[in-house]
């Protein structure tokens, strides 16, 4: 009766975290992104009509060569979904809430993923992985408060579909050798390498995080293979025993990530065509230092969330080593490669080029691996800790987990006038309402772009998805002059 009641409790109190999110969603923004990759326009109509960017290596360039997996995605996705909204509710209203049901899937996604795997430690249970659902949940951040890096789901859609979702698809195919380093088993099947393949295929083309952290994974994942291996064997040759480990390695895990490393480099050079690199270049020298004090600020600035976590995953993390390394020791074996991941995966960061947008380099969208990682050993760690303790030293570490759930629940509250998304509702209707073909808005808030175009003209994109949408009778084009009100 106990563990159903405190099933029940940790169900309502998911549910109520997830239930605050899915509002802070429903008042998010369209971006200045959006309609360029919906409609498939310049510069983005490129990598549809080249999916696998076979003219890159004939010497063509243009954007996003090795992203054409989220973009078709996102192309489809919202040229379907929000016209079935429309059914139940208007045409304005069916793409916010189009959105806020995007994005609340990809959190209720990823938080499963990442439940599931800190679940492994306890036999993969239903009740393990609420439990660490529950652990996990408050630090997705919904609101403006951490927004600058501790943000998991981006307020802008489209990097909702580029990082998190991407990550969720990467979690999904690491699951599989994830147990098998657990279990030591894993499918034989050629048609599960097959499929894997496939999976693998689309996947390197998925944003711009899928190829480089499966090289680096993948990388890290067979020298664990390799040095288990070399261990087990006791012949005294060194070079015969290190080639005996390599060749010894699962035949499914060797196919598999071989293939997917393969694709992924191929991924990366197509990636090095991208032309939107051309729009911020800096030297790579720059690149690294602007990286370095990119990191002494997430560690130092209190603004950004993460150091206060950062040292409770570090407590929980060295608690359990010095009372229980030696019981779990294939964990603590897991957590290093993890923190050797992350420094790799940092560091590879300035060779995808520079935005202006990220002028350190981290930022919420490019750490979400890192952040993904921290919420694995966060709540991994503090569920072994409360398994192993005595009954009477457990409370200490149950206060200590739901009182840093308790600081990051309650910094995620903001007021509603902190919302934005009234204001383009009542302009969206504002244009919708026009009798002119191009109506002068004030500067209150952009719709569908980045910043105030001052030219008619600069808006085809937004007339063309409000007209495509169903908001306008018509193309009706905006601009925002200055001295509008």
């Amino acid at each position: 009766m106990t563990s159903k009641l405190l099933s029940v409790i940790l169900l309502v109190l998911l549910a109520a975290d997830l239930g605050y999110s899915f509002y802070n969603y429903y008042f998010s923004t369209i971006d200045g992104d959006f309609p360029a990759i919906v409609l498939a326009t310049e510069p983005y109509n490129k990598v549809l009509e080249d999916p696998f960017g076979m003219d890159v290596l004939g010497g063509d360039r243009y954007a996003a060569p090795n992203r054409f997996t989220a973009h078709a995605v996102m192309s489809t996705y919202f040229k379907t979904v929000p016209f079935a909204l429309q059914y139940v509710t208007n045409p304005i209203e069916s793409i916010y809430l189009c959105i806020a049901l995007t994005k609340i899937l990809v959190h209720i996604g990823l938080l499963f993923l990442i439940s599931y795997y800190v679940s492994a430690w306890n036999g993969f249970r239903w009740k393990n992985i609420l439990i660490a659902a529950v652990i996990i949940s408050p630090l997705f951040h919904s609101s403006l408060v951490y927004v600058d890096q501790l943000s998991v789901i981006d307020p802008c859609i489209t990097y909702v579909m580029f990082y998190p979702l991407p990550i969720c698809a990467i979690l999904l195919y690491f699951l599989p050798f994830y147990r098998y380093l657990i279990t030591g088993m894993i499918s034989r099947s050629p048609i599960f390498i097959a499929v894997w393949m496939v999976f693998a295929l689309f996947l390197v083309l998925f944003g711009p995080l899928p190829a480089p952290i499966l090289i680096t994974g993948i990388s890290i994942l067979f020298a664990h293979i390799v040095i288990k291996n070399f261990g087990r064997n006791p012949d005294p040759e060194h070079f015969r025993r290190l080639l005996t480990a390599a060749t010894t390695i699962n035949r499914t895990v060797l196919i598999s990530l071989s293939g997917t490393l393969i694709l992924s480099f191929y991924s990366m050079y197509i990636g090095s065509k991208n032309t939107e690199n051309d729009w911020s270049p800096l030297a790579l020298e720059e690149r690294y230092s602007k990286l370095f004090t990119g990191v002494k600020e997430i560690l130092s600035n209190q603004n950004y969330g993460l150091q206060f976590w950062y040292a409770a995953t570090a407590f929980n993390l060295i608690l359990l080593y010095l009372l229980y390394r030696k019981r779990h020791r294939k964990y603590f074996k897991l957590v290093f490669f993890l923190f050797v991941f992350c420094l790799l995966y940092i560091a590879m960061l300035p060779l995808g080029g520079y935005r202006d947008y990220r002028p350190l380099i981290l930022r919420r969208d490019t750490l979400i691996p890192v952040t993904c990682i921290v919420m694995y050993c966060w709540a991994s760690s503090g569920m072994l800790l409360a398994a192993a303790l005595p009954k009477f030293k457990k409370a200490g570490i149950f206060v200590f987990i739901a009182g840093i759930s308790f600081y990051y629940t309650q910094k995620d509250f903001v007021p509603f006038s902190a919302l934005n998304t009234p204001c383009e509702k009542t302009v969206l209707s504002t244009i919708a309402a026009s009798e002119t073909d191009c109506i002068a808005l004030p500067r209150d808030c952009t719709i569908a772009s980045w910043n105030f175009n001052n030219e008619c003209a600069q808006s085809e994109n937004v007339a063309t998805l409000l007209y495509y949408y169903n908001i306008t009778p018509r193309k009706i084009y905006i601009h925002y002059p200055e001295n509008v009100e």
